[in-house]
């Protein structure tokens, strides 16, 4: 790959998060490319699959995440927040992270200053089980607003976690609230199940094609809002949906491409696991006075089935899983209730060309199109939209 000048915008080169900064963009864009091709290469076989399209480029190359999950550690020089080294527990501090966006970078800043008046609070490389463990900043560019969750091991000494909180609010003046979320668990869960607001609202208000979504600090949301609006705009333009129209969304989050598509069809119906985001979607919906919009708290695999078997079927399906994919009962249902056209977002070209295949592989399917778009410059990361239309 073309590299740029030795000259890195980054000041960390130990941290890991933007392994593609030092390489010329033209050339980021194409390996992303390639990285799409090869994957549905792997299941189709090359030449059997329209060719990948060029990829959508993000606006902005740094500066564009507006949500960041940050690790806390105690280190020799005071309060490391950042992210861990590849394999180890210890902490990259990333003070001067160049794609953080200008509001998460001031929220960074501000609680490293906080932190160091009390120190005892952090984790340690030796004791990587401490009290206050993960910072998680989400920021809202429609409202120039900033939300940050506190997540620690125990839920004991709120007073503290108020007081710090209270200073918080004081330092960042554009504060929309402050959570805390307690998770006992040493795993590679960030979150855990109780959550409280110390401080102010417990969610934003962000702007997402032509929607403006409310999304709590339990709640997922693209880091690149700019492009997550392109791609959700670029879905109901592909679909060219009518007033007949009748969408299921599965794995809808907090509602983003229901919502967009809701202003053109007669019914949407979305389906998510996680009650924090249904309850962010529907509160949308509520507030912005949608009527045809409806969401449904469940896993996929067994709501789907159900919703099928109550109502209409479908005309169109779109569906944006998590890395792992889809269920594999969940396509099958799918294929089963024959809609005119299944649109599927994805975070991973593996997954996505295996549940494409599977789609395909029913003969009632043909890949209409395989666009990719590039959510977060200087990573290897990318995101993809399938086309599938029914034969």
């Amino acid at each position: 790959m073309k590299k740029n000048p030795p000259q890195s915008p980054c000041p960390h080169p130990e941290c890991p998060g933007c392994p593609l900064i030092t390489a010329d963009y033209a050339a980021q864009l194409e390996e992303k490319r390639r990285i799409v091709t090869v994957a549905f290469e792997k299941c189709f076989g090359p030449g059997n699959f329209p060719e990948v399209e060029e990829v959508v480029p993000s606006p902005s190359l740094l500066g564009y995440r507006s949500s960041s999950k940050l690790a806390l550690q105690k280190s020799a020089r005071g309060p490391a927040v950042g992210i861990y080294r590849e394999g180890t527990h210890g902490v990259v501090d990333i003070p001067g992270c160049p794609v953080h966006s200008p509001l998460v970078a001031l929220g960074v800043r501000k609680l490293r200053s906080l932190l160091r008046l009390i120190p005892s609070l952090l984790p340690t490389r030796r004791s990587p089980a401490g009290w206050l463990r993960y910072a998680v900043f989400t920021a809202s560019e429609e409202e120039q607003k900033l939300l940050v969750t506190l997540v620690t091991a125990t839920g004991e000494d709120e007073g503290l976690l108020r007081s710090l909180a209270a200073r918080l609010q004081e330092e960042i003046p554009n504060l929309a609230g402050v959570l805390v979320n307690v998770n006992p668990s040493e795993g590679n869960e960030i979150f855990g199940s109780e959550w409280k607001v110390l401080r102010g609202e417990g969610f934003i208000r962000e702007r997402f094609g032509e929607v403006i979504l409310r999304a709590s600090g339990g709640s997922f949301l693209q880091a690149n809002r700019a492009q997550a609006g392109a791609a959700y705009r670029k879905a109901v333009e592909l679909l060219n949906p009518v007033a007949e129209d009748i969408v299921y969304d599965l794995y809808c989050g907090v509602g983003g491409l229901a919502l967009n598509l809701g202003r053109s069809v007669g019914k949407v119906v979305g389906i998510e696991v996680n009650p924090l985001a249904i309850a962010d979607a529907t509160a949308t919906a509520e507030e912005t006075g949608v009527k045809n919009v409806s969401f449904v708290q469940g896993a996929v695999e067994e709501a789907l089935p159900e919703l099928l078997r109550e109502g209409p079927p479908p005309s169109i399906v779109t569906l944006n899983p998590a890395r792992k994919g889809a269920d594999e009962k969940v396509l099958s249902v799918i294929v089963e209730a024959a809609p005119r056209a299944v649109l599927y977002l994805s975070c991973n070209p593996e997954t996505l060309s295996r549940d494409v295949h599977i789609l395909k592989g029913s003969g009632h399917y043909e890949i209409a199109l395989i666009k990719p778009f590039d959510f977060l410059p200087q990573t290897a990361h990318v995101e993809t939209l399938a086309l599938l239309s029914r034969k």
